[in-house]
């Protein structure tokens, strides 16, 4: 592809904090546990996106290796694969 980074479909992160993100990327939604354990599933955001996932008071951004992770009243939180 060109240049491009496919996200796989199984992922684990480890984040900031020793703290895990374990992401299954079904490209129009995401379904992930989060670093507090709870399981969370998000659509794309826009629609059309494969990197950007969100809903109210949630957002997954997949940039490479890199992942971050925002949760309202939680400070945001980088992880890396």
């Amino acid at each position: 592809m060109s240049g491009i980074d496919v996200q796989p479909r199984h992922a684990t992160y480890r984040c900031d904090g020793n703290q895990t993100l374990v992401v299954e990327n079904q490209r129009s939604s995401v379904l992930l546990v989060d670093p507090q354990g709870e399981n969370v599933t998000l659509p794309a955001s826009p629609a059309a996106q494969q990197t950007r996932y969100g809903l109210t008071g949630y957002a997954l951004v997949l940039e490479g290796r890199d992942a971050l992770y925002m949760k309202g009243g939680k400070p945001p939180v980088n992880c890396r694969r």
